[in-house]
């Protein structure tokens, strides 16, 4: 994940400021998720990924010996604030 983020910020040409900015969160939040020291919440991952145009999806594969995968995704659900 923090990979992802950081090579997508590096795509999109932002900096660590402009995604904190846009994702209502901080510069040093966004340093620290990117070097991987911090793990958003999924809430906080959901307003990252809006500012790179992406949607948070939740999987599950179910691996049985000798058959492919099977996968089932969908966007992550809405969370109630806290």
């Amino acid at each position: 994940m923090a990979a992802h983020i950081r090579e997508r910020r590096y795509e999109l040409d932002l900096t660590q400021k402009e995604v904190a900015d846009q994702a209502s969160t901080s510069h040093s939040f966004i340093s620290k998720v990117e070097s991987g020291d911090h793990i958003p919440t999924i809430p906080v991952l959901k307003r990252i990924l809006a500012v790179f145009d992406e949607v948070l999806l939740i999987g599950i594969e179910r691996q049985v010996p000798g058959e492919e995968p099977e996968r089932e995704v969908a966007p992550a659900p809405k969370l109630a604030a806290a």
